[in-house]
């Protein structure tokens, strides 16, 4: 923890920040490319922050931080410890269904897609934009984000951003996509890299 008048001395790296109350609860979660500029924010002058941040400043007694590799590390601890903790400022004029998850469906051919209610993983809060996360997951692990005819093949895969040409590689993306929603980053990247070697032999 951080006495709360040493917030100043944050890194400027990627990470996750927990605001502490008075009996050491987390009422707040956030993210951070850098948390040094991000947390100092909240200590502007109380004139120009926000009525709900002003109250949330109120109440932090103290500051506990994870450094993180990346920003997309950052989003995914973020809704770890929201789902964790469901702080009061994150749920504040919420309920959780208003939050976005990504769900893996049960179908035959499982989809991925972002959904309003609990389910696999999330909840990611206001200012997170999973459809960005999932645009860019897609290029590396191709999914089904509809259903298909069988045999059909759509425009996506012509793009590689779909698996219909070639079902048999599907499980394994969703292995990888799966682990790597769990915050298992470091393993799915020792994945693609035994699957680099092999490729370049």
């Amino acid at each position: 923890f951080l006495p709360l008048e040493s917030y100043q001395l944050l890194p400027r790296s990627p990470g996750v920040y927990l605001f502490r109350g008075k009996s050491g609860t987390v009422i707040y979660v956030g993210k951070a490319k850098s948390l040094r500029d991000r947390v100092s924010s909240y200590f502007a002058a109380p004139e120009t922050l926000l009525p709900k941040t002003a109250l949330l400043v109120a109440e932090i007694k103290k500051i506990d931080h994870i450094y993180v590799e990346s920003e997309i590390d950052a989003f995914l601890l973020e809704a770890k410890l929201i789902k964790k903790y469901w702080p009061k400022y994150n749920i504040l004029g919420k309920d959780d269904k208003s939050y976005p998850y990504i769900e893996i469906t049960k179908d035959p051919v499982p989809l991925v897609k972002i959904v309003h209610i609990k389910t696999n993983f999330g909840p990611y809060p206001p200012g997170s934009d999973p459809t960005r996360l999932l645009r860019f997951l897609r290029h590396i692990f191709p999914f089904f984000s509809q259903k298909h005819k069988p045999g059909e093949i759509c425009l996506r895969s012509h793009l590689n951003l779909c698996p219909c040409k070639d079902l048999s590689v599907y499980p394994k993306n969703l292995r990888n996509l799966r682990d790597f929603l769990s915050g298992k980053r470091k393993s799915v990247q020792k994945n693609l890299e035994k699957e680099m070697k092999i490729y370049s032999k």
